[in-house]
């Protein structure tokens, strides 16, 4: 009998394995060579809160982007059907 851990392992590898069939690895690693250099965050945060001044974290995310699963273009279609 299958336990409440079984079941979420057994889903999260079928997640996976779509995630890996719809964004092969080549194009993640593109994207990754790609991408903006991290700059150092735990050091600007640990300086802000040494200040005692307020911050803002930018968090710079696609757009179109809803979930790893879904995209805004995506949801958009399909309520137009």
């Amino acid at each position: 009998m299958a336990t409440i851990l079984d079941k979420i392992a057994t889903y999260k590898r079928e997640e996976v394995a779509a995630a890996k069939a719809r964004l092969p690895l080549q194009v993640v690693a593109e994207y990754a060579r790609s991408a903006e250099p991290v700059r150092p965050f735990a050091g600007a945060i640990r300086a802000r809160l040494a200040a005692g001044k307020p911050a803002l974290i930018e968090v710079r995310i696609d757009p179109e982007a809803i979930s790893p699963n879904t995209t805004l273009s995506a949801i958009r279609q399909a309520a137009l059907k």
